[in-house]
């Protein structure tokens, strides 16, 4: 959820759908997007902790379930 200020930010969410919907896209969600940065960062050998601090990753085991 994306929030400003402690409130929800609805709009990114419905943009999102809407933008999906018009490209045809189907099973699809907002945080595949990070995933698919996650692992394209990995292929161009940025380092671990470097991915944790770009993505809000807490931990180490928790970054490892998101890298193939």
């Amino acid at each position: 959820m994306f929030t400003c200020q402690g409130k929800s930010v609805d709009a990114v969410r419905r943009s999102f759908a809407m933008a999906s919907k018009k490209a045809g896209i189907e099973d699809f969600n907002f945080h595949d997007l990070r995933h698919t940065a996650i692992n394209n960062w990995r292929v161009q050998g940025l380092g671990y902790f470097k991915i944790i601090a770009a993505s809000g990753h807490k931990t180490m085991s928790v970054l490892s379930g998101t890298i193939p």
